[in-house]
């Protein structure tokens, strides 16, 4: 069917007509008014189409429509508020500046009426609503012709209009318009994330498709959208073309022939200099379509990727393990493992050297290195209790086991969970950021972001748990400065004064370091008029003491008291400028409204240096200040540790977003393993006490395989084993000396 859709101008492609039959009845003439006359609807992606959003914008979603074999009455229009939605997403600068996703809409649009709209976007895009997005066949119709139309009942519309708006929102859903999202409810942001995933699926592989013939001059113009990816290089869009990735992308999608799942895609399918395309063939059976399909990734590519991830599910138990049932639906938990293997290199770099015997027999080249002695709980769930107490048994029987276990000369037993384990040495980019590297491999300053997750997020089993079991089980020992940081800011966050200055004190042991960042908080929050404040703010703060002579007994005082009164003098003698000391009063005022909001009414500023401040003034003033000094003190920190953009750059929030995605991606469906010989790892959900781990040429990873007979092995699938992703001689087993001894293993 490619050679149909190459050489076509333009292909126009029918979802159907299964939100609303109404639609098929409804148009707008020319005064914007819907009319009876059975009348496509046309957008044209373009300025053309503001007429009809300007009607959807008026809302509410109902439109007086005609129905000439009924009385006249409110009905519905679904597919072209869609539509209208869809075009929006296009175009909009940010999303968040939809009236849709904002509390300003318009007083007549009701909460039902946006359910409305947001139940019929999942049903545009979800069978048996719109059967389209169920089919393997029809991806064809999208990426190979230069031009697309999309066709919904008497709706139509270019297909990159669908494309602009999925990358729209895959870009600013994480980044811009977080917030906006966030407020929806929760069905609806997973209604359009759902949408951007389905469309991006396609446009990316449509935009490598069209790429790679443009490059060859075949096709010197066509309709494109911008993808959420940036520019790929040639070996990027090699492997989105790529057989295996293909069928793992698309596998979820059905054909009446089980076979179809593999040739719907071969049209698709770039192959490199030199090889042979795989040509369709109905006089083989499904067995043999399916063992054709994963030799020829293996061959095409000289890696064994198609082992990985997918081989545990099949409907189908007449396939050897090493061959995954492409008829059966696909792990999708484990789509970002899946592409996250390419950053390993388990069998330095060597090609796969495979020979098939018989019908199910696939000989590869290994190294044995170990068998599995301990298990943890399987990850099964995603939610936050469940996934903490999963964590939680790991870390605790990662020391158990070790007690158990020989000391190996060169490896003593585990006694404590590298906090890379947890993320499999991996980072994964938060969805839809501008971030191009989607992941990539820890660096040294992502302990400290792990230890913020470790501190903070909801499913660790740290924040609740003893302080000695964060300490012996995750971190190292040159991270404590960090806890000792994140503490500081949560006391202060929490307006423990007392918690806040021992940890300052800890922090910043240099009495010169301390006196530094207060007098720089004070100059810049309170300024020369008003600066002498900052005595008697300290002196009556919970920290600094509650009287005077509290004060005098701190540690502090000595030092603050000629230091304040100095400054205020030196201030005070120090002819400022009438625009500087306004500036500074501006300052001030922007700070109002926060202040306010703390603590109800504020004195005016003129009244400030005439009488005391009242106590609830003073802590407003209080807290802002120590705010401001936990900032100044992590900057410092920040400049000895470490170069990490991320570390600068994110805030709390999103620092814990990254980890706990980066975690999930890891961890989910997986197993803890901890080897006779200590080495600890992730592995399959179905791996067994006994289980040996091999590492196999044209693998990235190590694998987990059961011994079926003497001679024979079956594959339980792919693994993290930590200090085994990249190929080192001296880290192999002790049985092979240190020497590469790669011997013939047989996979059933």
């Amino acid at each position: 069917m490619g050679e149909i859709f190459r050489p076509a101008a333009k292909v126009i492609v029918y979802l159907g007509d299964g939100i609303n039959r109404y639609d098929a009845r409804g148009t707008i003439n020319k005064a914007g008014n819907f009319a009876s006359i059975a009348h496509r609807i046309d957008f044209f992606d373009d300025h053309r189409d503001l007429p009809k959003l300007d009607i959807f914008i008026q809302g509410p979603w109902k439109r007086e429509m005609t129905d000439p074999d009924r009385e006249p009455k409110a009905i519905h229009s679904s597919a072209f508020d869609a539509f209208c939605l869809i075009r929006m997403l296009a175009h909009s600068e940010h999303i968040a500046d939809i009236a849709v996703f904002t509390k300003e809409i318009s007083p007549k649009v009701e909460d039902d009426h946006r359910m409305d709209l947001f139940e019929t976007l999942r049903r545009f895009v979800h069978a048996p609503w719109t059967p389209w997005w169920d089919r393997v066949w029809v991806i064809q119709e999208v990426v190979i012709p230069r031009e697309v139309t999309v066709v919904y009942g008497m709706m139509s519309a270019p297909w990159t209009m669908f494309a602009r708006a999925a990358s729209k929102y895959a870009r600013h859903a994480h980044s811009c318009c977080s917030k906006a999202i966030e407020s929806l409810p929760r069905d609806y942001s997973k209604v359009l994330a759902d949408f951007s995933q389905r469309v991006l699926d396609i446009d990316e592989l449509r935009a490598a498709y069209l790429n790679q013939r443009t490059a060859s001059g075949r096709l010197q113009n066509f309709e494109q959208a911008p993808t959420p990816s940036g520019v790929l290089c040639d070996n990027q869009r090699a492997e989105q073309r790529s057989l295996l990735s293909l069928l793992r992308r698309f596998r979820a999608r059905k054909a009446t022939d089980p076979r179809d799942k593999v040739y719907a895609l071969l049209s698709l399918v770039q192959y490199g200099e030199g090889q042979s395309p795989m040509v369709p063939d109905y006089l083989l059976s499904e067995f043999e379509v399916f063992k054709q399909a994963a030799l020829e990734s293996i061959h095409s590519t000289g890696s064994l990727s198609v082992l990985i991830a997918d081989l545990g599910r099949k409907f189908r138990q007449d396939l050897p393990t090493w061959v995954p049932d492409w008829d059966a639906p696909g792990d999708f938990s484990q789509r970002a493992w899946i592409d996250a293997v390419e950053l390993y290199n388990a069998s330095a770099g060597q090609r796969a050297t495979v020979t098939n015997i018989g019908s199910k027999i696939l000989r590869v080249e290994g190294i044995y290195l170990d068998h599995i002695a301990h298990l943890g709980d399987v990850m099964w769930a995603d939610s936050s209790k469940s996934s903490r107490d999963t964590l939680l048994q790991w870390c605790e029987a990662i020391p158990r086991a070790g007690r158990q276990l020989t000391d190996h000369p060169g490896r003593p037993p585990p006694d404590r969970m590298p906090w890379s384990l947890l993320c499999a040495d991996v980072i994964h980019s938060l969805s839809g950021t501008t971030d191009l590297r989607r992941f990539r491999r820890t660096e040294a300053g992502d302990e400290l972001m792990s230890l913020t997750w470790a501190l903070n997020a909801e499913r660790s089993p740290f924040r609740e748990a003893k302080n000695d079991l964060l300490e012996d089980t995750l971190l190292s020992s040159d991270r404590t400065e960090w806890e000792h940081l994140l503490n500081f800011e949560k006391s202060v966050l929490e307006n423990d004064h007392l918690t806040a200055g021992e940890l300052f004190q800890t922090l910043m042991p240099s009495k010169d370091q301390q006196l530094i960042i207060i007098e720089e908080t004070a100059r810049e929050y309170i300024g020369p008029p008003y600066f002498w404040k900052m005595e008697e703010l300290m002196g009556r703060c919970p920290y600094f003491g509650k009287s005077r002579g509290v004060m005098e007994r701190c540690p502090y005082f000595e030092v603050f008291k000629p230091r304040i009164l100095g400054l205020r003098r030196l201030i005070e003698g120090t002819e400022a400028s009438r625009e500087e000391i306004e500036a500074r009063i501006r300052k001030i005022e922007a700070l109002r409204e926060e202040m306010q909001a703390l603590r109800g009414e504020l004195q005016p500023l003129e009244q400030m240096d005439q009488q005391p401040l009242k106590q609830e003034h003073r802590n407003v003033w209080v807290n802002l200040l120590w705010r401001e000094i936990h900032k100044r003190v992590k900057i410092q920190l920040l400049r000895r540790f470490n170069n990490n953009s991320e570390l600068k750059s994110l805030p709390t929030k999103l620092q814990i977003a990254l980890i706990d995605n980066s975690i999930m991606s890891a961890t989910l469906n997986r197993r803890l393993f901890i080897s006779h010989d200590g080495y600890i790892g992730l592995g399959p959900a179905s791996t067994r006490e006994g289980d040996e781990l091999y590492l196999i040429k044209g693998g990235r990873t190590p694998f987990v395989l059961r011994r079926n007979t003497r001679r024979h092995y079956e594959l339980v699938g792919d693994c993290y084993a930590h200090g085994l992703m990249d190929f080192n001689s001296e880290n192999i087993h002790p049985h092979s000396g240190g020497r590469e001894r790669w011997r013939d293993v047989c996979l059933v």
